[in-house]
């Protein structure tokens, strides 16, 4: 059983080339076999940026600004409710 553990974790690190299907590290961007480039993937901030635009195309402007005063309302209810060191709060 946890020699199928350890497998399965590995094969999360890995990759398949499409060209010589070597299974290599998924930090690589060249295949050291075959010298295949691999697409390079988005930043953090280009993926939140192409989540957000196509959020804002299912939203209307009205329920963003909703979506918003939810989550102050939620914080503010959070700060509201702790009874404790603010510290302590700030580093949670």
């Amino acid at each position: 059983m946890l020699d199928i553990v350890y497998l399965a974790i590995q094969e999360k690190g890995r990759k398949k080339c499409p060209e010589c299907d070597s299974e290599i590290s998924k930090k690589v961007r060249i295949c050291p076999e075959c010298g295949y480039l691999f697409q390079q993937g988005l930043s953090e901030e280009q993926l939140t940026g192409y989540i957000e635009q196509e959020q804002e195309k299912e939203m209307s402007s009205e329920q963003i600004d909703r979506a918003f005063e939810k989550t102050d309302n939620i914080a503010a209810d959070e700060i509201d409710s702790f009874d404790g060191d603010i510290n302590d709060f700030l580093q949670e």
